[in-house]
């Protein structure tokens, strides 16, 4: 019991190139099997076998060495094998196998146990530990420092998005003064004549979301024109100047969105009212722009 019993089936070819196939065992290599399971698992037939040709009183024989293993005692009658020689089928004769248990006395004397090892103990290197720590937290240092220089690059471009400023050297560029350079410097690119009018109206319309942010502390980022009006509206500082922000906002989704293509004098007039605007609204110089009341 437990142990493999060697099964030896023969069966006659024609020639020695003969096709033989054996169905029960090609099936199990397919599926990856290493055994297949005879008499409702009782029985175990090995996959793994050989195949030797043998010539025998003047005929061809085709044998298959394989292996049973069972592991309950009793008597078991195998159902025969069936092999396919050139498509035709070969029947095995029924075998019967015995299983005789293993009898084990209380008192029988049993191979001794070998000892497990006693512990030992290690003794590194420390100079080789020590290197190890070091290169350890030399890792460690340079992913802080990594994730650092992120974050400071993050920052500045934060910063340059509101001030046009990396770093706040020297002294501040007022809002009216950032958006009048910037405004100025888009009219003399002349980009509706060079066919760029969505990058004209993009670029007018972001000078004046981030002037009205950082005058009026509006909130642009991210907001739809709409969104802003709806904020202009409630400021009792710059409530008056809706209907021309209207006008250029409506403008440029027009052109952003519905690839409108504005007149001459329709780009022209965006330009001079937003100029207007940020003269209109910009802090007298004896006065702080800080301290103006905001509306509601």
């Amino acid at each position: 019991m437990g142990q493999t019993v060697k099964l030896t089936l023969a069966v006659k070819v024609p020639t020695d190139s003969a096709v033989v196939s054996f169905p029960l065992l090609e099936q199990a290599i397919r599926d990856k099997r290493t055994f297949v399971p005879l008499l409702n698992d009782t029985i175990e037939l090995l996959v793994k076998h050989t195949v030797a040709d043998i010539e025998r009183d003047g005929a061809n024989w085709r044998t298959y060495n394989l292996a049973l293993q069972a592991f309950d005692s009793g008597r078991y009658v195998l159902p025969p094998f069936e092999l396919l020689v050139e498509g035709k089928p070969e029947t095995s004769n029924s075998l019967t196998l015995d299983v005789i248990p293993v009898k084990v006395k209380a008192d029988d004397q049993l191979d001794p146990f070998s000892d497990i090892l006693p512990p030992f103990e290690v003794n590194p290197d420390p100079e080789a530990l020590e290197e190890e720590t070091e290169e350890g937290l030399l890792i460690w240092w340079l992913i802080a420092a990594a994730f650092l220089l992120l974050v400071i690059i993050g920052y500045l471009f934060y910063r340059f998005r509101q001030t046009g400023k990396f770093l706040p050297f020297g002294k501040p560029v007022p809002p009216y003064q950032q958006a009048l350079s910037k405004l100025k410097k888009l009219q003399q690119q002349n980009l509706p004549q060079k066919g760029k009018t969505k990058e004209y109206y993009t670029r007018l319309t972001d000078i004046l979301r981030k002037y009205l942010n950082r005058q009026f502390e509006v909130k642009t980022i991210e907001k739809t024109s709409k969104e802003i009006l709806m904020e202009i509206s409630a400021d009792d500082r710059i409530e008056k100047y809706e209907g021309l922000l209207q006008s250029i906002f409506e403008t440029a989704d027009f052109v952003k969105f519905a690839k409108v293509n504005p007149s001459v004098v329709e780009n022209g007039r965006c330009m001079t009212d937003a100029i207007r605007f940020v003269n209109a609204t910009r802090p007298q110089d004896k006065e702080d722009g800080s301290n103006k009341k905001k509306g509601r």
